[in-house]
């Protein structure tokens, strides 16, 4: 196992999918229809990342990763980002947050060269601005254009 930080994490990460999923039965099917694929999504890819570290046997020193950081500091990075991409949403809204703090995460942290991480970032773009406008979705559009005026 690369550390017990990403166990944990990707555990909590299941658990939190899970009561998405609860909490998202009550709404009405259309509106209930995004968030189940996206949480149903997202628990694939976590058992799925989660079974490797399941089967492996060597699990490191506790607080070691093998790389030379510590599952604490990785902690507070994979903390660190998840808090950006909420405040992101929050602020900008997620048609503008999330290809911004996309494009920042994969030039910090996921050391992509700026060309494929900027075109990733306007393919995510021209998808959030041209297929929910045809789904008929409004996704939440940022405090900071309301409070200026233009949301």
């Amino acid at each position: 196992m690369k550390g017990r930080a990403e166990y944990y994490f990707l555990l909590a990460l299941m658990l939190v999918f899970v009561a998405a999923i609860v909490g998202t039965l009550e709404f009405p099917t259309r509106a209930a229809l995004f968030p189940l694929l996206i949480c149903g999504i997202g628990i694939c890819l976590a058992a799925l990342r989660l079974l490797p570290l399941l089967r492996t046997r060597a699990v490191p020193a506790k607080g070691e990763t093998g790389k030379g950081e510590s599952d604490r500091t990785l902690s507070f990075i994979i903390a660190g980002w998840i808090i950006a991409f909420f405040a992101a949403a929050l602020i900008l809204g997620f048609q503008w947050g999330l290809p911004i703090i996309s494009l920042l995460f994969m030039i910090f942290i996921g050391k992509q060269r700026p060309i494929l991480s900027v075109a990733v970032s306007v393919a995510m773009w021209l998808f959030l601005f041209s297929v929910f406008p045809i789904m008929r979705i409004q996704l939440y559009e940022g405090a900071l254009w309301r409070w200026i005026g233009l949301g």
